[in-house]
């Protein structure tokens, strides 16, 4: 079959020849699943049919994951905490709340949309109240000091300029 051209561009197919496109780490994993023990119980089921880790590894998670990980996964061993191995094996992402004290309830639903802090230099996004700009206090004052000071260079500037304009004319 003929390579394709795309416009200018270049296909897939004729940079890397016959080779599957399936090892790119931005693949969505075949199956979902909720918790790691829905996944071990998954494991153990595919792990009593196919009698081999390595074929589990590079059937379902091609190779993306280590068999001895996937071992230790269904035996209870291993709790997966980073993002990008709960994504590759199907678990859903994990996300650190912090919340005041009695001020969320146990087994709470939050159904609001986080946003990030409008303190420039920050980075974290937070769920508050809808007229809320910072995350903290503590930002709000960064804030507010940084404001100020933008004012006061451009209140200089301004003065500046005006002193030379005076001079010239």
């Amino acid at each position: 079959m003929p390579s394709r051209r795309a416009g200018r561009g270049v296909t897939n197919r004729d940079t890397l020849g016959n080779s599957k496109m399936v090892d790119s780490p931005s693949k969505a994993p075949k199956r979902r699943f909720n918790t790691v023990s829905d996944l071990a119980r998954h494991l153990t089921r595919r792990h009593t049919e196919t009698q081999s880790w390595r074929q589990i590894a590079d059937d379902d998670y091609d190779d993306r994951v280590k068999a001895g990980t996937l071992c230790r996964i269904a035996n209870g061993g291993y709790d997966p905490r980073r993002s990008s191995i709960r994504v590759v094996l199907g678990l859903p992402r994990t996300i650190r709340l912090v919340a005041y004290t009695n001020h969320i309830r146990q087994n709470a639903i939050l159904l609001l949309h986080s946003r990030k802090c409008a303190r420039r230099r920050c980075r974290i996004h937070f769920v508050g109240a809808p007229g809320r700009l910072y995350c903290s206090d503590y930002c709000s004052h960064l804030a507010e000091l940084a404001r100020r000071k933008r004012q006061a260079q451009a209140r200089r500037r301004a003065q500046l300029m005006r002193k030379r304009h005076g001079q010239r004319a």
